[in-house]
């Protein structure tokens, strides 16, 4: 507001931007959180998926901040796992697979045509930047255990899309560090 007051359109689009998406982070992370309280509660639970899918299309969060997404799509699946719903559970076990094994890696924090003054306040923000500070074959290890490990998905472990994901996940592992190659 006092950007705008003092005539700083830009400032004032650009602290709003950083605000809104921050919300939009931490809320994703916390309706992954209600979702895992609520799974007892089919109605409800099925409510949080609907709302948090619908969240996740408007804006684009595969794209913009897939890190966001990954945990909610693996507690949709857990849940899913949990209450018997096997195709359910299969979807979201896709969804994960196919955003983990896709182009994500390539990407660190950005912005898009809604938050389109992003980049800038993340360059200014950020020590590090926008990049991602992370060591990539340590995460794809982990995005393949929290599948393959998980007892829940033990009802899965002979259906063959179940089977495929593995072997997509796996397959990723093996190929961090080729892209550069």
């Amino acid at each position: 507001t006092a950007h705008q007051m003092l005539g700083e359109q830009r400032q004032a689009k650009k602290i709003a931007q950083s605000s809104l998406y921050q919300d939009l982070i931490r809320l994703m992370n916390d309706l992954s959180l209600y979702l895992g309280l609520c799974g007892e509660d089919p109605d409800t639970a099925d409510c949080i998926i609907a709302r948090t899918d619908q969240l996740i299309g408007a804006f684009e969060l595969e794209t913009l901040h897939p890190g966001a997404v990954l945990p909610y799509d693996l507690f949709a699946a857990r849940l899913y796992a949990a209450c018997g719903k096997e195709e359910q559970a299969l979807e979201y076990l896709e969804r994960y697979t196919a955003l983990a094994t896709g182009e994500i890696w390539t990407l660190g924090l950005h912005g898009d045509g809604f938050f389109d003054l992003l980049d800038e306040w993340l360059e200014e923000t950020l020590p590090l930047g926008a990049a991602l500070p992370r060591d990539e074959r340590m995460v794809k290890k982990s995005m393949t255990e929290e599948v393959a490990d998980q007892p829940v998905f033990d009802a899965l472990k002979k259906d063959p899309r179940f089977l495929d994901i593995l072997r997509r996940l796996r397959q990723n592992e093996r190929d961090e560090g080729k892209r550069d190659e």
